[in-house]
């Protein structure tokens, strides 16, 4: 036999409160009867809920809840232009990045390549993946070294940095290793 779990007026689940217990007949091949409460939600609305919905946090509103956030998100109210925190409102001061799909960069890259015959510079036991043009010193601090061929180096996808403090370590190296 079954323990019944005693849940009070009053007691609150989510943004909804129990006001009574429904007697109920509905029967369960699996749960036997189950028990149903009328729940009052924070906006006003009543609703029938059962009570294995309730106690596993499967119910906490009437359905307001889901629908303020989603009118909110598709509305985009909370984070639309000037009200998102990362909106720039100068736009001219945004980089492009257009210059790494040009053709410049992709002669630069192969240039590299041809150059390394097409293997990691860094070649032994660990290389694992897919081959890497990296620039020695970096794209955005040396834009004069972009698409110079001595500034690149071919890494595979294990020995290309990770970080920028691990680039930044691994410089010397590098630019002994293409010497």
């Amino acid at each position: 036999m079954k323990i019944k779990k005693e849940i009070k007026k009053g007691t609150k689940f989510g943004s909804m409160k129990v006001i009574k217990e429904v007697d109920s007949k509905i029967r369960d091949k699996r749960h036997g009867y189950r028990r149903f409460f009328l729940m009052e939600c924070i906006c006003g609305n009543k609703k029938i809920v059962n009570m294995e919905q309730l106690t596993r946090g499967k119910t906490i509103s009437c359905g307001c809840v889901k629908r303020n956030f989603l009118i909110n998100y598709n509305t985009g109210k909370n984070r639309s232009k000037e009200n998102s925190p990362r909106w720039i409102s100068d736009r001219t001061t945004l980089k492009k990045y257009e210059e790494k799909q040009g053709t410049a960069y992709a002669d630069w890259r192969r240039n590299v390549y041809e150059r390394d015959n097409w293997k990691c510079k860094i070649f032994n036991g660990d290389c694992v993946g897919r081959i890497e043009a990296h620039h020695i010193l970096n794209w955005i601090d040396y834009p004069e070294l972009r698409y110079e061929v001595n500034n690149g180096i071919t890494l595979c996808h294990y020995h290309h940095p990770l970080k920028r403090e691990e680039e930044a370590k691994m410089v010397p190296c590098l630019k002994e290793l293409i010497n």
